[in-house]
């Protein structure tokens, strides 16, 4: 019986002619046959096959889990120690992010003070926005720069709050600038830019002789006792008076009188300063001032006057200004100010009416000018 329900794949080779002879003796008890004595025989043998056949099995079927399970395990510790062995690596370097900003470029000491002379003159000629773009690159570099501190702080203060609310109205005298102003009544030729803002003055390089400006009420005495009023020349000191001789005792000879004391020359008068030399002296005040164009006007007059350095100078200047309002009239293309594009070429070309590369900048100016106004 147990034979029969067991399967014969699961029972081993030596089990299943067994198996087959007891199925044969079922089935002839079926049909009405008598087995044989040997066929009697089988059953308890049988039996005891089937029984050990069933412990084989399932002895084999634990064994074969059983190993299995004891293969399948010490993948496990070498699964395991793989991150062990991989966490034990070094850490791999980490990499600048891609957008991560430059560090900034160190400019050397020459560009720096180049780009704050650059500003200067810029605030000379009211161009307020592109002296802060130069103080800003200049300072960025170089942050302890004094003249770029000074320039950067006229453009960012209030002039009322730094020079005060108390004025005084000042007239502009010829040769006048209010570099020279700030000078004489701030104690600095580098305050002219404050001065310009206090009296609301775009360009602090066109003041005219005889314009009225405001200044400090603190420093209007300062400005009025200026050099411009030289005080008259001392009176030279009488000459002494000779003392009269003593009397000679009778008894004694009468010595001869001493010789009355040389008379001092009178002092020198004042050297005259000629108009040339004047001119001149202006010319360079004006030079050293940044107001290029008084400069000019000055050197003219003292190469008019026959002053023999006067041309080279008259030369220089303007040189310098073809290539400031050349400079200016790009920068004023640059940003679509045609019309004060037009007026710094048609300065350029009353400087140097020969400079072919002035004209035809302004004949291009003009070319887009038009074509702006069609559109």
């Amino acid at each position: 019986m147990v034979a029969r329900r067991l399967p014969l794949h699961v029972m081993p080779d030596f089990v299943k002619p067994l198996a087959l002879s007891s199925c044969g003796d079922v089935a002839c008890l079926a049909v009405g046959r008598t087995p044989s004595r040997l066929s009697r025989a089988w059953p308890p043998v049988l039996w005891a096959a089937v029984m050990i056949a069933v412990l084989l099995c399932a002895g084999c079927s634990m064994g074969r889990k059983r190993g299995d399970t004891t293969h399948a395990t010490p993948s496990a510790p070498s699964s395991a120690a793989e991150p062990e062995r991989g966490g034990a690596d070094p850490a791999p370097t980490t990499k600048e992010p891609a957008g991560a900003a430059p560090a900034a470029v160190a400019l050397p000491a020459a560009e720096v003070s180049k780009l704050v002379s650059s500003a200067e003159a810029a605030l000379q000629d009211g161009q307020e926005d592109r002296a802060r773009a130069d103080l800003q690159r200049a300072l960025a570099a170089d942050p302890g720069h004094k003249l770029g501190q000074l320039l950067m702080q006229q453009i960012t203060d209030d002039p009322v709050v730094r020079l005060g609310k108390e004025s005084s109205p000042y007239t502009l005298r010829p040769n006048d600038s209010l570099s020279k102003l700030a000078r004489t009544c701030l104690g600095d030729v580098h305050l002219f830019y404050i001065l310009a803002r206090y009296n609301d003055i775009k360009v602090p390089s066109r003041v005219a002789e005889g314009q009225v400006v405001r200044i400090p009420a603190r420093c209007a005495t300062v400005v009025r006792t200026t050099e411009r009023h030289p005080s008259a020349p001392p009176t030279p000191a009488p000459a002494p008076t000779p003392p009269a001789p003593a009397p000679a005792p009778v008894p004694a000879p009468v010595p001869p009188a001493p010789p009355p004391p040389a008379t001092p020359a009178p002092p020198a008068p004042p050297p005259v300063v000629s108009e040339a030399e004047r001119a001149f002296a202006a010319g360079s005040a004006a030079r050293r001032a940044g107001q290029l164009d008084a400069a000019l006007v000055q050197f003219q007059k003292a190469e008019a006057a026959g002053h023999p350095k006067a041309a080279a100078q008259v030369a220089e200047v303007r040189k310098a200004l073809v290539e400031r309002h050349s400079r200016d009239a790009r920068a004023a293309v640059a940003q679509q100010k045609l019309d004060a594009a037009l007026r710094h070429w048609d300065r350029v070309l009353e400087l140097d009416p020969g400079n072919d590369t002035a004209r035809v900048e302004r004949q291009r100016v003009e070319k887009l000018k038009a074509k702006a106004e069609r559109l």
